[in-house]
């Protein structure tokens, strides 16, 4: 008797902390009121809140694991706009034009380091510079199009768009690290 006592604590027990750890876990996971939050906060709230849509994965995931989750996504997406920068800059005769977009093309990978620092400082839990080196990132995408426009250039559309696709994604985890708890 004493022997089946002690095993149904024993499985009381591993359900209970099956229950909290189950529980724990479930509310570390962005909620639709957060997510709602981070989307009204960007200046493109369709496009974040497609993002959400598009991945249910990233819904499952803590704030921090969501901005590491998107700090990858916008630093493929750097190099993906980056690689068509350079096919069109191989396709311009102008050699004038031709600079500005291996200009711009430059200012893309320059948005790589900031997203190197970007992961550290969230591991560091150093939330400050972790906007700080999102929002440098997203100042060299700017800097790409500010190129075109001092000179009175017109960029090429799709470039502008993969452009503006790649600030967009970066403004998502822009707002969450002001979210991140101090």
């Amino acid at each position: 008797m004493g022997e089946y006592l002690r095993n149904k604590i024993w499985v009381a027990l591993f359900v209970v902390l099956f229950l909290i750890s189950s529980s724990t876990r479930l509310s570390l996971a962005v909620t639709k009121t957060e997510i709602n939050t981070i989307c009204t906060g960007t200046p493109n709230p369709s496009s974040c809140f497609e993002l959400f849509k598009s991945d249910p994965h990233i819904t499952k995931l803590n704030l921090s694991g969501l901005v590491k989750v998107l700090i990858k996504y916008a630093h493929d997406e750097s190099l993906d706009t980056e690689k068509i920068i350079q096919l069109h800059a191989e396709s311009i005769k102008d050699p004038f034009i031709k600079k500005q977009y291996s200009l711009c093309s430059n200012n893309f990978e320059y948005t790589l380091v900031p997203f190197d620092s970007a992961l550290k400082y969230l591991a560091a839990k150093d939330f400050h510079s972790l906007n700080v080196n999102i929002a440098a990132a997203m100042t060299f995408a700017e800097n790409c199009k500010d190129v075109f426009e001092e000179f009175h250039i017109k960029l090429d559309p799709q470039i502008l768009m993969k452009i503006n696709d790649f600030q967009d994604l970066c403004s998502i985890p822009l707002m969450i690290s002001t979210m991140l708890p101090k």
